[in-house]
């Protein structure tokens, strides 16, 4: 399956870099209004700046360790070790497909015929308080068209492009909860 998206080749994430660059600059201006991208890219630049570098010297040698090192994954691999993420229940059972083993959490399983306990009654409480951030970012995901419903499998080597897409139209709004350091952030 052929890969498209800014993670293609090396010209392509230069593009990518030199774009966060550009905007970084524009957020700092003031030209454009800061958002979730911009904070991103403020937290990130310092790698975006090491990564152009690297890729401008051709320098091998320092790209790979820089990879390994910064560990920049991709697909189920960009969930950081001993971090868990929260899914419905279809999540049950997913850590062996995810390379740092991460756990889902997920509300419980009811079995045929049983019931829930007072325990798992106030856990799942706990789960949906959480889960319920994710549910408005999925919704605004399957506002594009091409991430709605069931998606074809002739679209699927464009998925991640289409998912990043979406995300990244997520993050140009404002965040339903703001980072820790938003307000800082903010005012710089």
């Amino acid at each position: 399956m052929e890969f498209y998206g800014p993670n293609k080749n090396a010209d392509s994430v230069l593009e990518q870099i030199q774009l966060f660059i550009r905007l970084h600059q524009e957020f700092e201006n003031g030209r454009l209004k800061k958002n979730l991208i911009s904070h991103y890219i403020y937290h990130m630049m310092s790698d975006f700046l090491e990564m152009k570098r690297v890729i401008e010297d051709n320098d091998q040698v320092t790209a790979k360790r820089y990879l390994v090192e910064k560990k920049y994954p991709t697909r189920l691999g960009k969930f950081p070790l001993n971090t868990r993420g929260v899914g419905d229940k279809g999540f049950c059972k997913v850590a062996q497909f995810f390379p740092n083993l991460n756990i889902m959490v997920h509300p419980h399983l009811l079995s045929k015929g049983g019931q829930f306990t007072e325990a798992q009654i106030q856990y799942d409480k706990g789960v949906k308080e959480i889960r319920w951030k994710d549910e408005g970012v999925f919704s605004r995901l399957t506002d594009e068209a091409f991430l709605a419903g069931l998606v074809p499998s002739f679209r699927f080597k464009f998925i991640e492009a289409a998912w990043n897409w979406g995300l990244a139209r997520n993050n140009l709004r404002q965040p339903h909860y703001e980072p820790t350091d938003w307000s800082d952030y903010i005012n710089l």
